[in-house]
């Protein structure tokens, strides 16, 4: 049985940072979606037999505090090289899902050297203009639970008919900082497709190939502009293979991860 992950609040100049922690191995830096990163899910269990995982909460999502300074993605990327330098860490494979694909791209892209090894799944920060994305912030979460999911059934289960006052308290706060970070432009950075030729580290694009969010298409913009990145689609799946698909996102990330360099 999988031990349960170590927590703890660190300060990481200022900012009251929330991290889970667990496994041994080679580093692994886990960014979470816009939804926040949730309870511990045994896709992270799975993970941390190979690797040491660490989860932290960004700041404003989950129990991190929230500073006055965070008004976009550069703030949460100075952030990290802040968190990596706290935990002693000079650098890491980075794993990011949605919103957390962004910010890893974003660090790869600012400093390449604390990356090394890059897996974005479904991230967000490039825009397809042909395939316009859902307003997330207009959606329930019962719709947006909907939305992520491609198996409806598996959907449906996950869903809380009567959400706690905590659960309530905790989708607004992550949702403000959503917005603060994402809101215009709508859930991209104009200049980051022309500056991902500095993300050298090798890259693994992983997609639900049925992703009704951020759809599949723009897979291709993500492998356009990181020359050396490579795509692996998962079938019958939509934005969240971490939930969804969580035994072949596993094998995907873990395989890639210990290719010899």
């Amino acid at each position: 049985m999988a031990q349960a992950p170590a927590a703890q609040f660190l300060d990481v100049r200022g900012v009251r940072t929330h991290v889970r922690e667990a496994g041994s191995g080679p580093p692994l830096l886990l960014l979470h979606g816009a939804g926040g990163a949730g309870p511990w899910r045994p896709y992270q269990d799975m993970l941390a037999r190979e690797f040491r995982v660490i989860v932290p909460d960004h700041p404003g999502f989950g129990a991190s505090d929230r500073p006055d300074w965070l008004e976009s993605m550069d703030d949460l990327v100075y952030h990290y090289l802040d968190f990596l330098e706290t935990i002693g860490l000079r650098s890491a494979n980075v794993v990011g899902q949605s919103l957390g694909g962004w910010l890893a791209a974003e660090m790869a892209v600012a400093h390449p050297e604390v990356v090394e090894r890059m897996v974005l799944i479904d991230p967000a920060g490039l825009r397809h203009l042909g395939r316009p994305i859902p307003d997330l912030f207009t959606l329930s979460e019962e719709q947006t639970t909907r939305l992520v999911f491609h198996d409806q059934a598996l959907a449906e289960s996950q869903i809380v008919e009567q959400p706690g006052m905590d659960a309530i308290m905790q989708r607004i706060k992550n949702q403000t900082t959503f917005a603060r970070l994402s809101w215009n432009p709508y859930l991209y950075n104009p200049k980051l497709a022309r500056r991902l030729y500095r993300a050298k580290a090798p890259t693994l694009v992983i997609w639900g190939r049925e992703d009704r969010v951020i759809p599949f298409e723009n897979a291709d913009l993500w492998l356009e502009a990181i020359p050396h990145a490579r795509l692996a689609a998962i079938d019958e799946c939509g934005h969240v293979p971490h939930r969804e698909r969580p035994e072949e996102l596993v094998r995907l990330v873990s395989d890639f991860l210990k290719e010899p360099k």
